[in-house]
């Protein structure tokens, strides 16, 4: 007769084991091979826990994907298991499966939640430790296919160094968001990672700010900001600038207005997508025409956040557009040569110009104060516009704005929504510089001065025409800007 050695699938009837045919502690990992056991091998009930000595249940025991919260596929389902018949001690590789952690876990313990099908790893960071989830996908291609680092924000390029590990390949798992980044340059206080951060879109760059490090989303042009889960950001949002009127026939025309200027701390947003629209600046009057007022420029919008475009500087008998950022300046042509009003909250009213041959058109409204109004001697000088941020101090505010190369510097202040200067039209008397932010020059008559633009993404408004003789045309607007910003 054969001597049987080994119990296999094959020598075993469907359900020919079952819990009396087994005594206590006989069956041990030699006695069985490979992927033997499976479910139409077992009675229902018939592995308890005193029917398996300790440790004797291993990986290559059970075939993959036996031993599930139903029916196992092709293994050991819940049916043929009694209450309670595999405990940590019975197992060898596997290790706890339940709804609650264990007790009294070990460093490097793994844990299955049946609840939500997740694989847990208990982790010490240095600082406490914790239930890690392993099932994101990435995790484990680091070479100690584990995760390196942990935090409780999204990585930036101080998150490690090379003293402590940091190599490119190295896991980074930020544990409070559930997201996992990959070094890809390993440089100390210059880390890049890949992964999925908060916020997408726009040119992203990282500073650090006291103790914190932020990451700021700059979009010069119409795009996207997505975020992958609810987060609070600060912004900056300007409108594009007003156009400058198209000289006269004897008289000084208006600067072009600021775009508007509207910016805040802590708005929060939910997962998803935003679109970002950046205002163009409005055109000059059209060339050619001793009639035509600068064109509005266009709103800029994020969220719920919508600054408007700068009005049009006013042209020879043509009023400029009230009620959008900062206001157009007057021209001197009518009877009444006021400005034109902004939208309070966003920016201001232009200049008024003088009524009288050859003199100065009004400034363009800024967002920190209204345009100046022109002269005998002069053309009215476009209203400042604003250089503080997202509710950050002066200093604070030009920390960011320069990492973001964003804004019109002026002596260590970056400033934006500026309005654009009026036209004079006498060709002795002083030409008016645009605001502080953008805003353009206006121009002199017989083009002794030409007016300058706005400048592109400050909301600046352009210059101001003089009289139709000469270049003395007015100028374009410039464009809008949107800054977002969150710590990281």
């Amino acid at each position: 007769m054969a001597v049987l050695t080994k119990i296999t699938s094959r020598s075993l009837a469907d359900n020919a084991v079952s819990s009396a045919k087994i005594q206590d502690g006989a069956i041990a990992i030699a006695d069985v091979a490979d992927g033997s056991i499976t479910t139409a091998k077992l009675a229902n009930d018939a592995v308890t826990t005193i029917k398996i000595l300790n440790d004797n249940v291993t990986a290559a025991k059970i075939p993959a994907g036996a031993v599930v919260a139903d029916v196992g596929t092709g293994g050991i389902g819940t049916t043929q298991l009694a209450d309670d018949a595999v405990t940590v001690a019975k197992l060898g590789t596997i290790q706890s499966v339940g709804e609650s952690a264990p007790s009294s876990p070990h460093v490097g313990q793994t844990w299955f939640r049946l609840s939500n099908a997740v694989t847990y790893q208990y982790t010490n960071d240095g600082t406490s430790s914790f239930w890690l989830d392993i099932s994101s996908g990435g995790i484990g291609t680091s070479a100690t296919r584990s995760v390196d680092f942990v935090g409780d924000t999204d990585p930036h390029k101080a998150s490690s160094t090379t003293g402590a590990g940091l190599a490119v390949g190295s896991i980074y798992y930020n544990r409070e968001n559930n997201t996992h980044f990959t070094c890809t340059a390993a440089v100390n206080a210059a880390n890049v990672w890949a992964g999925n951060y908060a916020g997408i879109g726009g040119t992203v760059t990282d500073y650090l700010s006291g103790s914190t490090y932020y990451r700021i989303h700059i979009f010069l042009s119409s795009g996207t900001f997505s975020t992958t889960y609810t987060r609070s950001v600060d912004y900056l949002v300007v409108g594009g600038g007003g156009g400058g009127a198209n000289g006269g026939s004897s008289t000084g025309q208006g600067g072009g207005g600021a775009g508007g200027f509207r910016t805040a701390a802590a708005l929060s947003l939910a997962a998803g997508d935003f679109t970002i629209t950046i205002g163009a600046g409005g055109a000059a009057g059209a060339v050619g025409s001793t009639n035509a007022k600068g064109l509005d420029g266009g709103s800029s919008i994020f969220s719920s956040i919508t600054s408007k475009g700068g009005g049009g500087g006013t042209g020879q008998g043509y009023a400029g557009t009230a009620g959008l950022g900062s206001g157009g300046g007057g021209e001197g042509f009518t009877a009444s040569g006021a400005g034109v009003t902004g939208t309070a909250g966003q920016g201001n009213s232009g200049g008024a110009a003088v009524q009288q041959s050859a003199y100065g058109g009004g400034g363009g409204g800024g967002a920190g104060a209204v345009g100046g109004d022109g002269s005998t001697t002069a053309g009215g000088t476009g209203g400042v516009g604003e250089d503080q941020v997202m509710g950050l101090n002066a200093a604070d505010s030009y920390a960011l704005l320069t990492v973001a190369s964003a804004g019109h510097d002026v002596s260590g202040a970056r400033y934006f929504s500026g309005g654009g200067g009026g036209g004079i039209s006498a060709s002795a008397l002083a030409y008016a510089p645009g605001g502080s932010g953008g805003g353009g020059t206006g121009s002199r008559y017989n083009g002794t001065v030409n007016a300058t633009a706005g400048t592109i993404n400050t909301g600046g408004g352009g210059g101001g025409g003089a009289a139709a003789a000469g270049n003395t045309n007015g100028a374009a607007g410039g464009s809008g800007i949107v800054i977002i910003r969150y710590a990281i």
